[in-house]
């Protein structure tokens, strides 16, 4: 659910009724908290064997974002001192 569907579902004094794709529904309180919990890690993608690959993917993605953006620094100064030695 979307960030304003959860505000607005926190906030309600009533009861959220949960449907998901395959029909399955539960109401959103305490007493089924552990449900809840359970349908947050299948569509985060940690339970099974697929929790691992999945920490991998979070842990592993600061470190591609930095070494792309410094690979691209790179190459821009070299391309940048390269125009200006040749033009010179």
């Amino acid at each position: 659910m979307t960030k304003w569907k959860w505000m607005l579902a926190a906030r309600l004094n009533a009861k959220v009724l949960i449907i998901n794709e395959n029909a399955d529904t539960l109401w959103i309180d305490w007493s089924h908290r552990e449900h809840i919990v359970r349908l947050a890690r299948v569509r985060l993608g940690l339970t099974g064997a697929s929790a691992i690959p999945s920490l991998w993917r979070v842990l592993l993605l600061p470190c591609s974002a930095i070494f792309l953006l410094l690979y691209a620094a790179s190459v821009h100064t070299r391309r940048f001192v390269h125009t200006r030695t040749h033009n010179l």
